[in-house]
């Protein structure tokens, strides 16, 4: 029986059909990992494995990640081991490894990129991501403006967060996240030249 798991759990075609989001392998991870280390490790594999099946992502891509306080506030559900700022990093992880180019970010009430070695694997670049501290609110404008004034040129911009992302009062009611996204396509992504060296190759090793 544990043969024919290992064998189950390392089949590019199997993995493919079964058709599972990313976060259930982690999910299934973490019931494992302090009942049988070597059928976790198995587990481990399958993600790495379901990210390659993924279709890569040409250019540069800002990954952005949520972790502001309600991405930790409960989990997905009374059964369930897992929170939303796990999905996040989950998702953001994989997201790296199938991009050509790539920067994550996290942002709560503020902004902060997150370096990950080139080979790191998602499980590990996962938790890299969502033990980032970066406050509580959901300020994702944080995230243009940091795009901005780096000068930072992207493709795309993927963000995964748990609810609608809202604007800072104190600071200018009248801009919000869409206003932002304008502004960027408007003075950053139609520039000329070099992308910004902050987006680094990603390596699938």
């Amino acid at each position: 029986m544990r043969e024919h798991l290992r064998r189950t759990l390392s089949d590019p075609e199997v993995i493919r059909g079964s058709r599972q989001l990313p976060f259930r392998w982690l999910s299934a991870y973490r019931v494992m990992e302090p009942l049988d280390g070597e059928v976790a490790g198995w587990l481990e594999g399958a993600l790495e494995v379901s990210a390659d099946n993924l279709s890569r992502l040409p250019g540069t891509t800002v990954i952005a990640c949520d972790n502001s306080g309600s991405m930790s506030w409960c989990t997905l559900s009374e059964s369930s081991t897992l929170a939303p700022r796990d999905i996040a990093g989950t998702l953001g992880a994989v997201a790296r490894r199938i991009c050509d180019r790539s920067l994550v970010v996290v942002f709560a009430d503020r902004v902060a990129e997150v370096h990950i070695p080139p080979g790191e694997r998602v499980l590990a670049a996962s938790r890299r991501i969502a033990s980032t501290d970066v406050g509580g609110s959901t300020l994702a404008y944080h995230v243009l403006r940091h795009l901005i004034f780096e000068g930072i040129r992207a493709d795309r911009l993927l963000v995964f967060t748990d609810m609608q992302i809202y604007g800072d009062a104190a600071w200018d009611a009248n801009v919000d996240f869409t206003t932002l996204v304008r502004k960027y396509r408007r003075v950053v992504s139609r520039r000329s030249g070099p992308t910004s060296s902050t987006c680094s190759p990603t390596s699938t090793s």
